[in-house]
């Protein structure tokens, strides 16, 4: 069982989730690869029932599934329900998802040596597809078609102004800082620092070119939280500052000098606008106001904002939790951070094998606040990846107080 776990089942269910431009079909929503592996993996777990342990769920763990629950009963007081359904049908989705990788991620042997491995992959591939959508776009003259997203996307490339963003295999890029960021985070802690520094080189370098700036902020979040524990600290600070300046030299020289300042102008402007998001969230106040206590239902957000510069949520999960689904939610909602930040943090101070979590904790929740990032598969394989490390790092005090 274990032979077959790691040998197929494990890399079968990391490969489902990391290459999401692969849509199977489409139905209420477009079913991505994942979503059939965990349809899949339900019922391959349910015949192997007798012979699989699941191990208990933290805290934090039922608050995330009692705040899916509870965000479901929305539903009912949706006035679109047709708007509602998808996202219905993703939470539930979702929480099946959590319990098969949660379940995979028990019998694996060196997850982190794995994860590690596949983020390097992972990061290969999404640079090859951004390069050769630029190839196909300025040297062949391709241009993007589709719908969506689709319409403004070509290979590993997102077009936003004119502006080359890179995705990679992800759908969009910043989902492609979702994934990034955990694997920064993973790679960056991990004690084969020496070995992974190409890797950490080819993760900053993609992060650059996704021009985004809330996965360079996360990155930042992570990257002093590290070197906060080295006796070093300034240095470290100073070198990062170095490499990030010789890598802007590299840009500046090598690349069309006006084109690459008008890309920093422009993402300077959206930083000082927050791209737009400070009137949207002046807008969410407003429509929460008048309903704060048991918002306007599910997904509603897509209909509150489609005459509102084309929005379709928040843009901040606090907000859109708030809109949608009251204040009750919302305080289920921050009770579960609660707990996750504390038990990340323990793993933290302590210096144990997790202590990643913590800082990368704060990257997604900053990511949560300018993007409502979690009903994502990407967020709920940060779930998963937490509750492993939790576990047998608890185990591991427990086996050593018991000695």
């Amino acid at each position: 069982m274990i032979r077959l776990f790691n040998k197929y089942i494990l890399p079968l269910s990391l490969v489902s989730i990391f290459y999401q431009q692969f849509i199977v079909f489409e139905f209420i929503s477009p079913v991505k690869l994942y979503m059939v592996f965990i349809l899949l993996a339900v019922f391959f777990i349910s015949m192997k029932a007798s012979v699989i342990t699941v191990y208990k769920l933290s805290t934090y763990e039922l608050l995330w599934f009692l705040f899916l629950v509870s965000n479901l009963f929305s539903f009912f007081h949706s006035e679109n329900l047709n708007t509602s359904l998808s996202l219905f049908v993703g939470s539930i989705l979702l929480m099946f998802m959590y319990f098969v990788y949660r379940v995979i991620f028990s019998y694996a042997f060196s997850i982190e040596n794995i994860l590690i491995k596949f983020y390097f992959w992972f990061v290969i591939l999404s640079l090859l597809f951004y390069f050769s959508g630029l190839y196909c776009f300025f040297i062949l003259d391709m241009r993007p078609e589709g719908v969506g997203y689709e319409s403004r996307a070509l290979y590993g490339v997102m077009f936003e102004d004119s502006r080359p963003r890179l995705r990679g295999i992800a759908d969009s890029p910043n989902n492609f800082g979702l994934f990034i960021i955990i694997g920064y985070a993973l790679v960056l802690f991990n004690n084969s620092i020496v070995k992974n520094k190409i890797l950490i080189s080819l993760i900053i370098l993609s992060i650059i070119l996704s021009m985004s700036i809330t996965t360079i902020i996360a990155m930042l979040i992570v990257t002093i939280l590290f070197y906060a524990r080295q006796p070093r600290f300034l240095i470290s600070i100073v070198s990062i500052f170095l490499i990030f300046s010789s890598l802007f030299t590299v840009f500046y020289y090598l690349a069309d000098v006006t084109y690459i300042v008008s890309i920093i102008e422009e993402r300077l402007r959206h930083v000082s606008s927050g791209s737009g998001r400070w009137e949207l969230w002046g807008k969410t106040i407003e429509f929460i106001s008048e309903r704060p206590l048991t918002g306007y239902g599910l997904n509603q957000s897509r209909e509150l904002f489609v005459d509102y510069r084309g929005y379709h949520s928040a843009h901040n999960a606090i907000l859109g939790v708030w809109l949608e689904s009251g204040v009750f939610v919302l305080f289920i909602y921050l009770i579960f951070w609660f707990f996750l930040f504390r038990s990340t943090a323990i793993l933290y101070f302590r210096n144990m094998q997790g202590s990643f979590l913590f800082p990368l904790s704060l990257a997604m929740f900053f990511f949560t606040m300018s993007n409502v990032t979690i009903f994502t598969e990407i967020f709920t394989f940060f779930l998963v990846i937490a509750s492993h490390y939790i576990y047998f790092s608890r185990n591991s005090i427990q086996i050593r107080n018991c000695q």
